[in-house]
């Protein structure tokens, strides 16, 4: 018994994204929770819930300076979250709201990423 691991089952809360943390980090979690699970999640500006299923983590950028869950811009015609460190290009995303698409996500560049909603 000294020797068995102990695996404890994730919950969806567990999918939220802490943008703080390094580009690596979230490419992590993302893979991990992606299908057949529940899904890596934000909020857009502290309201929407986005869900990504799929991302590329962005380490070698040129330097910027932004805030972590920035919208920094579109690159390969999908778009680039700055995080702690790094930053991340979302290739799969959905959103909670079935009328919103990730154009939405482009029409300010003030937009933003929380890891809190509502």
């Amino acid at each position: 018994e000294k020797k068995s691991l102990r695996c404890y089952p994730r919950r969806p809360s567990d999918g939220l994204i802490n943008w703080n943390l390094k580009s690596s980090e979230i490419y992590a979690l993302i893979r991990a929770t992606s299908k057949p699970f529940s899904g890596a999640f934000s909020y857009l500006e502290g309201e929407k819930k986005v869900f990504i299923w799929r991302a590329e983590n962005l380490e070698d950028l040129a330097p910027f300076s932004a805030v972590p869950g920035q919208i920094l811009f579109k690159k390969d015609n999908k778009i680039v979250v700055a995080c702690g460190q790094g930053a991340i290009k979302l290739i799969n995303v959905s959103f909670e709201e079935q009328n919103l698409s990730e154009e939405f996500l482009l029409k300010s560049v003030r937009k933003r990423f929380s890891h809190y909603g509502h």
